[in-house]
């Protein structure tokens, strides 16, 4: 079995490296791929514990995530002008602009999710209101 990527040993906090990391993730590199991607960076494991044990390596964590979502908004764009001119087919773009889509409303939902809230405000309904909500019937007998 290979040993894993990045420096296993390099297990020293440094706010540098995780300001580094979070650059490269907001840009839209997958979190692994970035720590793999330069020799000073710590391996996965010990970057899910700075994470975990650190509420501002989370933070920015966080932040670089919802960054990333607006990356998938810049490639969508790409991936349409691609189009335009001719270097891909409409199926094919169609495949890659629906998955950039899809990631963007996991990495930042509140701008790109598809959750809409129209009633409520993001206030939960109590089951009193949901019993006194009344239906209305359209009333077929009007003429149109």
């Amino acid at each position: 079995m290979a040993a894993p990527k990045g420096n296993q040993f390099a297990s020293k906090f440094d706010i540098n490296i995780v300001n580094e990391v979070c650059e490269l993730v907001a840009d839209g590199m997958n979190v692994k791929a970035a720590l793999k991607s330069k020799d000073h960076h710590p391996s996965y494991e010990t970057w899910r514990r700075w994470k975990n044990e650190n509420n501002e390596v989370y933070v920015l964590y966080v932040k670089a995530l919802q960054d990333k979502g607006e990356s998938m908004d810049f490639m969508i764009d790409e991936v349409m002008q691609d189009l335009r001119d001719g270097l891909i087919d409409a199926s094919t773009a169609n495949v890659i602009i629906q998955t950039l889509k899809w990631k963007a409303g996991k990495y930042y939902p509140k701008m790109f999710g598809d959750r809409v809230d129209v009633t409520t405000a993001g206030e939960k309904i109590t089951t009193g209101q949901l019993i006194t909500f009344e239906r209305i019937e359209p009333d077929n007998n009007k003429a149109s």
